[in-house]
């Protein structure tokens, strides 16, 4: 279920193709936890972030990092090196923190470039 994530459309540079499949590799880890409370958080984590990572994936390069980052993660969980897979993890989820906080950053910038025109 995890390879079914890195499918060749997840290659591609457009974030609609790619969707479907990174959304699947998410659910699939949690699925392959088997852990019940885990994989209600993915699920709600995806439910929570599915703006960002549209947005995120909308990046130019950003799909090909986070297939990229997915093969680390998966290569690294095939291999069942615990160590390697949470650093995938972890320098995949600071990776997308820093992009989301940054464009957060950029709309707070902009609005408070506003108001002060507005003035």
């Amino acid at each position: 279920a995890l390879r079914d994530g890195l499918r060749p459309s997840a290659c591609s540079s457009n974030s609609h193709d790619q969707r479907p499949s990174s959304a699947a590799f998410h659910t699939a880890i949690g699925a392959a936890a088997h852990n019940r409370a885990i994989t209600r958080i993915a699920h709600a984590i995806m439910d929570l972030l599915t703006q960002s990572r549209e947005e995120s994936l909308n990046t130019p390069g950003r799909p090909t990092r986070s297939h990229q980052d997915h093969r680390r993660i998966l290569t690294a969980i095939t291999a069942r090196d615990e160590r390697a897979a949470r650093q995938a993890m972890l320098d995949h989820v600071e990776a997308v923190e820093v992009l989301v906080l940054g464009r957060e950053r950029q709309r707070q910038r902009g609005k408070g470039r506003r108001s002060v025109v507005d003035k």
